[in-house]
């Protein structure tokens, strides 16, 4: 059955169960107001803002013309439209992974501000231009979308100490003073993956390793927690074989060599998977023709940019699986060889998370092959149906129009 979601312009935002993060307070409310009230200067070439910088402007403006996202919408997402941030905020010390990043995300959650190390923004800006081309060949690339990068300047006492007035204002929200020491953060601003109008119950992040590659405890224990390539052969979780998983597999092959020509690893495959029970099966709309499906049972996303493989069982299951590559920053480093020597070599793990970059990406496509793109078998069938996962082959696979997230004044069922 063939998905056309792109043919609809989209209605619903994210589901108040994907929202994530807290609000944020102290430093971190300094931080998220003034990066939030200065992205409009810094977005409109103001450098008289000062706090807030665009790096790379007009080079991530081409990048949002090329993913087809509308500006007047972005900037609505992104700008502050009101006088107090409402941006959510995950602490480092929240997230799944184990470096110290902290994320912000947009009131709509449609987009997410990763806190980036020197490293990261250097390697960023180096594929740039590669990138760009690399979006240019490949429409259905699954790489991150990256949209803009910005760095905060903010002076240091708001780092040891900050405090709100009696309206939730940060008073030291302000740029610094002349000549007075001041602590720079670089953000890089993405799509989010997980942005998506259906509830996602099960969500997963793979690097194709099964060595020490099963969530923790503590992690397991969180309201949605993230589990790993363990868990999902463990559980046996498959996208059943189709024409559809064939063209998200050439996807998955260029985006690999391409990253493994830049000399990149430790990147995930992130999926989030959505299962409705009692779900009418797909119908045409009244008049239309066979390709138009009725959107009273496939709701349309507009955060842009995702991957989403639609299934129904027809008769009552409807699966929605949210798919998108994560973490691709990461330089095969003389660091990351010592790491590969000591662990990989000396205490013989062979199947260590770290690899160099051609062995990391033919690992992490053996993987997808066998365990996650493999035609589905009985007992991986009735371990999906009695959780989460698809129950029957014929999955379809489709990239959501950039295109659809322009403003929309139509109601929502979904805030």
């Amino acid at each position: 059955m063939r998905s056309v979601q792109k043919a609809f312009q989209a209605t619903h935002h994210v589901a108040l169960s994907n929202k994530v993060g807290i609000e944020p307070t102290g430093k971190d409310l300094v931080m998220a107001q003034v990066l939030h009230e200065g992205m409009r200067g810094a977005l409109g070439g103001d450098e008289s803002a000062g706090s807030v910088t665009a790096i790379d402007g007009a080079r991530f403006k081409a990048l949002r013309e090329g993913f087809a996202i509308n500006e007047t919408a972005f900037r609505a997402s992104i700008e502050l439209q009101r006088q107090k941030t409402d941006m959510k905020m995950i602490p480092s010390s929240e997230a799944a992974g184990r470096s110290k990043a902290f994320f912000f995300l947009s009131p709509d959650q449609h987009y997410f501000f990763k806190s980036s190390t020197d490293e990261d923004v250097y390697t960023l800006r180096k594929i740039l231009p590669s990138y760009a081309e690399h979006i240019k060949k490949n429409p259905n690339t699954m790489l991150p979308r990256y949209v803009a990068l910005f760095s905060v300047r903010v002076p240091l006492r708001v780092t040891v100490a900050s405090k709100a007035n009696a309206d939730g204002i940060v008073e030291e929200a302000n740029a610094p003073s002349a000549g007075e020491p001041t602590v720079v953060v670089t953000f890089v601003c993405m799509t989010y993956a997980f942005g998506g109008v259906e509830t996602i119950t099960k969500r997963f992040d793979m690097k194709g390793s099964t060595y020490s590659r099963e969530a923790s405890e503590k992690e397991k224990k969180k309201k949605s927690p993230v589990l790993k390539d363990g868990d999902w052969v463990e559980g046996g979780y498959v996208f059943p074989a189709s024409a559809t998983t064939e063209a998200m597999m050439a996807a998955l092959e260029a985006d690999t060599a391409f990253l493994a020509r830049h000399r990149l690893i430790d990147y995930s495959l992130l999926v989030g998977i959505h299962r409705s029970e009692n779900s009418p099966p797909f119908s045409p709309r009244h008049g239309g023709s066979n390709d138009e499906v009725n959107h009273r049972h496939v709701r349309l996303e507009r955060t842009p940019g995702l991957f989403v493989i639609d299934h129904h069982d027809g008769v009552s299951t409807f699966t929605r699986m949210y798919v998108a590559l994560i973490d691709i920053l990461t330089p095969y480093s003389a660091r990351k060889y010592a790491e590969t020597f000591f662990l990989g070599t000396l205490r013989c793990c062979a199947d260590i998370s770290c690899q160099p970059p051609p062995r990391y990406a033919r690992r992490f496509m053996d993987f997808m092959k066998l365990q996650v793109l493999s035609e589905a078998d009985a007992a991986s069938e009735a371990a999906l149906a009695s959780s989460t996962g698809p129950s029957a082959a014929g999955l379809e696979l489709a990239m959501v129009s950039a295109s659809l997230h322009k403003p929309n004044k139509a109601s929502d069922d979904a805030s």
